[in-house]
């Protein structure tokens, strides 16, 4: 299909996840939406055809990017029909999220789309397989999901990557996922900070201190510097960091050759600015939308409900919800401990969605922050 060149996209965001089911059939410690526990949620799924006309109105709206996860995508039996229709527009990119246990059942489904996936990611907690599947709630989680991997390369897929959560469970395996990655073949690699949104609300003790990520970001460099000559492909590694860590980062930071195989991006989450209502829209498996991930199962952070109002409706007051954010950051900048820190412009206050989580309101900062960390030792 073409693209309208009458449109104005300019206000409106170009990525869009989308999460056709909830469920799941693992049971991870760090679930942020609980679709394993909310059988209910099946009800309530956009259908096919409504995922139709979504992706539609999206593409109509500027969004090029498509990020499918959940919950288990494939646990959905039409999630490869709604991979197809994204693929039937031009000039779209899509990623897939998978914990990887199914698709090895779901592989004869998968196969007709598989040249239309630019990336898909299978999500690794450890190299360690109780730890792995401790982490995910499933004695069998990492066998399966081996087996998925190696299946899905047999069937001539390469363009796959790892999620890789960082917790204190498993910070000790980064050099092993790392190694993981490289033995396999594997194309990227996301070393993905922690935002503790839980269901549950266990996390806050997984969170690590300013001196671990700096830690990390070494190891890895150190890593790099030993095994890029091992490299037979390419190997993208992306580490996702607290925007605090930025300034600390500073004097470890270093650079690579153009000729090296293995290249790592560090990216800041928040950086100078919370980018929820930004760049991009997420979409409940029910057509709700929100600015961000970490923001799916917060009713408060709902900014209108695709069966209530169209896709352009919604996203054409995104500015008014993104307006909200930078209020936010006026409001904690003249309190403590914001209104001392040293790291304010790179930080602002930390994920709204976590100080949510925390104390019931966006109007108060990240208590993960480094800030918060130092006070509290």
């Amino acid at each position: 299909m073409g693209e309208n060149k009458d449109l104005s996209t300019k206000a409106f965001p170009k990525t869009a996840y989308l999460y056709p089911t909830l469920l799941c059939n693992l049971h991870c410690k760090m679930c942020y939406s609980g679709g394993h526990q909310n059988v209910q949620s099946l009800k309530k799924e956009l259908t096919l055809d409504e995922y139709k006309k979504l992706i539609s109105d999206l593409y109509e709206c500027g969004v090029r990017k498509f990020d499918i996860s959940g919950g288990e995508p494939l646990l959905r039996d039409d999630t490869t029909e709604i991979l197809k229709e994204i693929k039937s527009y031009d000039n779209t990119q899509l990623f897939v999220v998978s914990n990887g246990t199914l698709i090895k059942d779901r592989l004869d489904n998968l196969k007709p789309v598989l040249s239309g996936i630019d990336r898909l990611y299978i999500s690794f907690d450890s190299t360690i397989e109780d730890e792995h599947n401790a982490i995910r709630g499933d004695k069998n989680a990492y066998a399966k999901s081996i087996e998925g991997l190696t299946e899905i390369q047999k069937a001539g897929f390469e363009n796959i990557g790892v999620n890789f959560l960082i917790m204190q469970d498993n910070c000790t395996q980064i050099e092993n996922i790392l190694q993981f990655a490289l033995e396999h073949n594997l194309r990227y690699i996301n070393l993905l900070r922690l935002l503790d949104v839980s269901v549950n609300g266990a996390m806050f003790e997984e969170n690590l201190n300013i001196d671990s990520f700096i830690d990390i970001y070494t190891n890895v460099i150190e890593w790099i510097e030993k095994n890029n000559c091992r490299a037979k492909k390419p190997l993208d590694i992306t580490l996702v960091l607290p925007g605090f860590c930025m300034q600390p980062l500073m004097p470890y930071k270093k650079r690579f050759e153009e000729n090296y195989n293995i290249k790592i991006s560090v990216e800041f989450d928040p950086l100078m600015s919370c980018m929820a209502f930004k760049n991009s829209v997420v979409i409940t498996s029910e057509g709700k939308f929100t600015g961000c991930t970490a923001m799916y199962s917060m009713e408060e952070f709902i900014a209108g409900d695709l069966r209530q109002s169209s896709v352009a409706e919604i996203l054409g007051n995104w500015d008014s919800r993104s307006a909200v954010m930078k209020e936010r950051e006026d409001i904690i900048k003249a309190q403590q401990p914001c209104s001392e820190c040293e790291y304010w412009r790179t930080c602002r206050g930390g994920c709204p969605a976590v100080a949510y989580k925390y104390y019931g309101t966006i109007m108060k900062s990240d208590p993960t922050c480094i800030k918060m960390q130092k006070d509290n030792k």
